[in-house]
C-alpha cells in the first residue's frame, strides 16, 4: 500500500527516520528489536541506507531560498565534523580558519552566528565579492544563487525585465539593512560580479529600490554609468 507521510519538522531527524522505518516494518510482520541513532556497532549488517544530498546541493538550496535555519545547521555540522563539537561557536571557528587559509579579505568581518541574522554580525563587500568570485560564474555558489524572475528569493523580482534570467544574486534583508551580491550576464561572454551592502534603509521597499538602481546601472555595460546611478535620491 502507498504511504503518504505527513511532512512536519522532526526534532531528531535520524531517530525519527529510524522510528518510521521500524513502524513500517512492524506493520508488515517484521520484528524490530529497537531503534536509535548513532554509529552502528561492529558486525552490523547494513540492509538499507539513505544518503544525504551533496554538500553542494545543500548549500545551493540554502542560497536559493535564503534558508537561515539551514545555514545555522550547516555551521554546526562544520563544527561537529572538523572541530569536535556541533555548536555554532565551533562551526564559526572552522569558518574563520578556512577564510584565513583562503586568504580572503576578513578585515571588518565579524561572525556571531551562521545565518547573518545576529545584529552584531558584520560583513564587507570585499569578502562577499571574493567568495562569489572564487568558484567562478559556473561554480557551486553561483549555481545556487537565486535567478531573477525565476527562482528563490528573486522569483517575483525583475519578471519580464531585461535582466530576467541573466541576474543571479543572494539577497539579504533585515530591518534597516539591505544586501545584494552576485553575478550579471552583461553580454554572452562577459559576467559582472557585484556586491552591495547598505545600513540605515527605512524599509525593505527602499532597500529593494536601491538594489534595482544598482542592477539598472550594471545592465548598461559596457557603458560606464555616471556616479549618480549609485548615489543620491532614489527618484
Amino acid at each position: 500500500s502507498a504511504w503518504a507521510p505527513n511532512v512536519v519538522p522532526a526534532p531528531a531527524p535520524a531517530a525519527n527516520a529510524a522510528g518510521v522505518l521500524a513502524k513500517l516494518l512492524a506493520q508488515r510482520g517484521i520484528q524490530v528489536g529497537g531503534t536509535g541513532d548513532g554509529t552502528a556497532p561492529p558486525g552490523t549488517t547494513l540492509i538499507a541506507g539513505v544518503d544525504s544530498s551533496s554538500m553542494a546541493d545543500l548549500v545551493g538550496v540554502t542560497l536559493t531560498q535564503s534558508d537561515n535555519l539551514a545555514a545555522e545547521l550547516l555551521t554546526k555540522e562544520l563544527g561537529r565534523r572538523f572541530a569536535g563539537a556541533g555548536t555554532t561557536a565551533a562551526g564559526l571557528g572552522v569558518i574563520r580558519g578556512v577564510l584565513a587559509d583562503l586568504h580572503l579579505p576578513t578585515t571588518g568581518v565579524t561572525l556571531a552566528d551562521g545565518s547573518g541574522l545576529d545584529r552584531s554580525d558584520r560583513a564587507t563587500c570585499q569578502i562577499l565579492l571574493a567568495a562569489v568570485e572564487r568558484g567562478g560564474a559556473s561554480g557551486t555558489i553561483a549555481r545556487g544563487l537565486p535567478v531573477a524572475g525565476s527562482t528563490g528569493t528573486l522569483l517575483h523580482r525583475y519578471v519580464g525585465s531585461p535582466v530576467a534570467g541573466r541576474l543571479r544574486a543572494k539577497t539579504g534583508t533585515l530591518a534597516g539593512v539591505a544586501a545584494f551580491t552576485g553575478w550579471l550576464a552583461a553580454t554572452p561572454d562577459r559576467q559582472l560580479t557585484f556586491s552591495f551592502l547598505v545600513n540605515g534603509v527605512g524599509s525593505a521597499a527602499e532597500g529593494h529600490a536601491l538594489e534595482d538602481k544598482l542592477v539598472a546601472a550594471l545592465a548598461t555595460f559596457p557603458e560606464t554609468p555616471p556616479p549618480s546611478a549609485f548615489t543620491g535620491a532614489l527618484g
